[in-house]
């Protein structure tokens, strides 16, 4: 296809063909884009979601080992207390 024409003027024909082709290029472009950040926002969240999970783990486990730690003394201190 020759874009240049006799007076280097493309025909309204091509003109439109190109402004077409740039729209829909556009258009293809948006939803790109748009997919683009969705897929962010479920990759992000999906981190924040993960990262809460293994956080909540971690502080449940802590307050396991707290618990453990407790229940050991206050036996400690029985046994002390009944001698």
């Amino acid at each position: 296809m020759c874009l240049i024409h006799k007076n280097s003027r493309l025909p309204q024909d091509e003109l439109l063909g190109i402004t077409q082709r740039i729209r829909d290029s556009e258009i293809k472009a948006d939803a790109a884009a748009t997919q683009l950040r969705n897929d962010l926002k479920q990759a992000l969240t999906l981190a924040s979601t993960s990262s809460r999970a293994e956080a909540e783990q971690e502080a449940a486990g802590r307050l396991r080992d707290s618990e453990r730690r407790v229940l050991a003394r206050v036996q400690v201190a029985g046994s002390l207390v009944s001698e």
